[in-house]
């Protein structure tokens, strides 16, 4: 079964933690994080590494200073030394406002999350298919913009899946609302995850980013 995590970038920590975290993750995460304006933008880049150690160091009992990270031609990361019984260990992260949020499956996983602000819909007549966009417009002004966020993050989620990056047009293949597995997450955010051969979640469990940090250390 899949299993999605999520961590609140808001979470108070002290500067001295903060610089302590910075010490566990990748060196190409390190750098990418150097060269943000924005402490909230470090921080879902920084979390998101965290939360991905933390869950390999749970499940495969493989020590931090041991994961070694390596990426797909398009950039997808995978984790290198971490299978165990033949059971593969494949994550995918995605971050929105608030939330970093985490899939892990035994199977290739695309997670999607977007917080739901008003955005123009004609967007969607450069990104979505034929059928989704008159799908969109036919529904009830009230829950328009929702239903926006329900196919963008789910065709995000697919491509995700698929691994390959913007080689993959938005517009080339269509996704179900009604079909697959979107949510709404705490309300002002939508969440979305495509896999094959597996179960989906029933929840998402919230972690602490302390908790995860003792885990690694």
């Amino acid at each position: 079964m899949i299993k999605v995590y999520a961590v609140n970038i808001n979470e108070p920590i002290s500067s001295d933690d903060y610089i302590n975290f910075l010490s566990h993750i990748a060196d190409e995460n390190l750098n990418k994080i150097k060269k943000f304006r924005f402490i909230e933008d470090s921080k879902r880049t920084l979390y998101g590494d965290l939360m991905i150690r933390y869950l390999v160091c749970k499940n495969f009992n493989i020590l931090n200073k041991h994961i070694k990270y390596r990426y797909n031609e398009f950039g997808k990361p995978y984790i290198l030394n971490c299978s165990k019984n033949d059971s593969i260990f494949e994550f995918n992260i995605s971050h929105s406002g608030q939330w970093v949020v985490c899939a892990i499956s035994k199977f290739e996983v695309g997670i999607d999350i977007e917080k739901i602000v008003p955005i123009d819909l004609n967007v969607a007549l450069d990104f979505f298919s034929k059928s989704e966009y008159t799908k969109l417009m036919s529904v009830s002004e009230n829950i328009k913009l929702n239903y926006f966020y329900s196919i963008w993050t789910l065709k995000e989620s697919y491509i995700k899946f698929l691994g390959k990056g913007l080689s993959v047009l938005l517009d080339s293949f269509s996704v179900c609302v009604e079909k697959d597995f979107v949510i709404d997450f705490y309300k002002e955010y939508k969440l979305a995850i495509y896999t094959e051969n597996d179960e989906f979640p029933k929840k998402i469990e919230i972690l602490k980013i302390a908790d995860i940090v003792k885990e690694i250390i």
